[in-house]
């Protein structure tokens, strides 16, 4: 199994401040990363921004799931782990984070906040990569 990309992303509703919004990509990335924004306008006329992150660095992937496994805890890598079979589509994991948690600098599993990490594995095996995930959470 390899991760071989990473995308972290968050929606700013009308009601939200960007800068804030900004400032949860930052407190659960242990690096640093360009943030690239796409504006949308909602069902109702409204503005939607999302704000995106992504990077293929390995050095930065492998930095955010050590920052993840050390961040989370016991309860949600318990949660992770559990229903790691449901998150998985096709190659890529999807992770939801609590945007507020985020904003005061803590990882929590919750709503607001999507990582999606793209796995190769060859040939595929999707109860390897699971296995093998919840060995890098362990």
């Amino acid at each position: 199994m390899n991760i071989t990309h990473l995308e972290i992303s968050s929606f700013v509703n009308a009601t939200e401040d960007s800068a804030s919004v900004l400032k949860c990509i930052k407190n659960i990335l242990p690096f640093n990363c360009k943030v690239e924004i796409e504006k949308f306008v909602g069902h109702f006329g409204n503005p939607i921004i999302k704000l995106k992150c992504k990077t293929v660095l390995q050095i930065q992937i492998i930095k955010f799931i050590e920052s993840m496994t050390n961040s989370l805890s016991q309860a949600d890598i318990t949660n992770l782990t559990d229903n790691l079979n449901s998150r998985l589509d096709g190659n890529k994991l999807y992770l939801r984070f609590d945007k507020t948690a985020a904003f005061q600098g803590r990882l929590t599993l919750g709503e607001g906040m999507q990582v999606v990490l793209t796995i190769t594995s060859y040939p595929f095996n999707k109860k390897k990569i699971i296995n093998e995930f919840k060995d890098l959470l362990l």
